[in-house]
């Protein structure tokens, strides 16, 4: 069956890209979809199909692969609303939804390519609900429902969306191996447990939660490490007692000792430097990202370089995270999010950025120098010395010089 691509022409912000270049899985969407789709039985066109129905997809929309063969499948004409209401509220935030329908649909021969008038297709993606998120009861507010489904759509009309999705996809993964086991008739299950156990080949824990994933070729990992249900590129540095979860590494990424990086994205030729923690994030490829704090639910650009010591925060204790949104702050409707850091851009150190805060390409911010010191050669050997206008004053010689409140 033919597929057909609408280019909507938008750009995500603040990294200027065309929507279709955002990377998801540390590949670029346009190519995903591309993948998806052939995967699923679709033939891409240039041209909308006349005279045999055909998909419709547009540029801005991430699915997986069971929600495209099921709409081949069934035949079913509309444009794709999910059923369960628990997605579209755990999801909504920042997407552009006309009826809470999606930008994929089924439609007749001799259609114009447009979602604006087609009909609603109520597609029941079979939600079932994660294990609720072990949250100290100060945080918990922030926390979304977490639906787990291989039925799985979003729009990207936000950067936030870039994180979302990327985690979604590395769940939906999960998820599409549990429904393609449940399709599976005995043959078939037997066929998938013995390609389990020569994959697995391993009564260890931690083997076998290694090989769950993917290693590819000339990685080097270290024994000490912990890798759990990652897909690992080629030419991959993992060092001593770093940890990696449920994560996607691509070619040439290198994640130093002692880090933690957990449902997140790390992109080609990406580094995560010692003892950083990367929670729920994406790196583009050749970022460097250092120990800071914070910093989780954020997206990196290419090239990106955020020094030790930086500051991001993530969680509200108030008010939903403010964002901007086409030149305007709106309300994101979350109260965990963390930033965006534009292409090529430069963080130093002590930089605090807020919750919601989008860094332009190519800028360079510096922290504060109010407490820095600029000129130490005033310091005496042995004698404390304290700040004071940028310069070392002895600290005897500095109370020496303030002025005495009269009795």
């Amino acid at each position: 069956m033919k597929a057909y691509r609408i280019s909507t022409g938008q750009t995500m912000n603040p990294f200027g890209d065309s929507v279709s270049d955002v990377r998801i899985l540390d590949i670029p969407l346009k190519e995903l979809q591309e993948k998806n789709l052939k995967e699923a039985g679709f033939i891409l066109c240039e041209q909308a199909p006349r005279n045999e129905p055909y998909l419709l997809i547009s540029d801005r929309v991430w699915c997986t692969v069971p929600l495209l063969e099921r709409l081949r499948e069934r035949m079913i004409f509309g444009r794709v609303r999910i059923l369960d209401e628990r997605w579209t509220q755990s999801t909504h935030p920042l997407q552009d939804l006309h009826e809470q329908a999606y930008d994929l649909a089924l439609v007749p021969e001799n259609t114009e390519p447009m979602f604006m008038g087609l009909p609603i297709l109520e597609f029941d993606a079979e939600i079932r609900e994660g294990d609720p998120l072990d949250l100290h009861e100060a945080i918990a507010h922030a926390a979304r429902e977490v639906c787990l489904t291989p039925f799985a759509i979003h729009h990207l009309d936000h950067w936030s969306h870039i994180t979302r999705v990327n985690q979604l996809a590395i769940l939906a993964q999960m998820e599409e191996a549990r429904y393609r086991w449940k399709q599976a008739g005995f043959i078939g299950k037997v066929a998938l447990v013995l390609g389990f156990l020569w994959k697995i080949r391993s009564f260890s824990r931690a083997t076998i939660l290694r090989r769950i994933g993917s290693i590819g070729k000339n990685c080097t990992i270290h024994p000490t490490a912990v890798v759990e249900a990652c897909t690992i590129g080629d030419n991959v540095e993992i060092g001593p007692h770093a940890v990696v979860r449920a994560s996607v590494v691509g070619d040439g990424a290198k994640i130093d000792e002692h880090c933690v990086v957990n449902l997140s994205v790390i992109g080609k030729g990406a580094r995560v430097g010692r003892t950083a923690i990367c929670n729920l994030s994406i790196l583009y490829p050749n970022v460097m990202f250092s120990h800071g704090q914070g910093l989780q639910g954020s997206v990196f650009g290419t090239s990106s370089f955020l020094a030790i010591g930086v500051v991001g925060l993530d969680i509200s204790f108030g008010k939903e995270i403010q964002v901007q949104k086409d030149g305007t702050w709106v309300s994101s409707g979350m109260h965990f999010l963390g930033v965006a850091v534009g292409h090529r851009s430069i963080i130093g150190n002590g930089v605090r950025l807020n919750y919601g805060v989008s860094v332009p390409n190519d800028v360079v911010l510096l922290g504060p120098r109010e407490d820095l010191y600029l000129d130490a050669s005033g310091a005496l050997p042995r004698i404390p010395s304290i700040l004071k206008e940028g310069k070392a004053v002895p600290l005897r010689k500095a109370q020496l010089s303030e002025p005495r409140s009269e009795k």
